[in-house]
């Protein structure tokens, strides 16, 4: 679980950094839009920008917990697991199969 909390926690950074990235390409969009200079849909780029940035800082969030999560240390059974076992009980309506593991 820790192995995936850290793998999640790099994606959500890396998630994060593109979207405040594309971010800023689309703020930069709108500024030249308001100017006449080019076309193009800018407000629906920052938007998509703004939820791969909400996407991102929940798979930080998501990944810091499983990392906590899996460094929890696990206590140790020192007793040693039962033995397993089968018995075949024979009644009078038919055939029972018991196990024990």
């Amino acid at each position: 679980m820790m192995v995936g909390g850290i793998s999640l926690t790099t994606v959500g950074v890396a998630a994060t950094a593109m979207g405040i990235l594309l971010f800023r390409i689309a703020d930069t969009n709108v500024e030249c839009a308001r100017a006449g200079c080019g076309t193009g849909d800018a407000g629906t780029a920052k938007l998509g920008s703004a939820a791969v940035i909400a996407g991102g800082l929940l798979a930080v969030g998501g990944g810091i917990t499983l990392t906590v999560l899996g460094a929890q240390k696990v206590p140790v059974d020192d007793e040693p697991p039962g033995v397993p076992s089968a018995t075949l009980v024979v009644g009078p309506g038919g055939l029972t199969l018991r196990g024990r593991f």
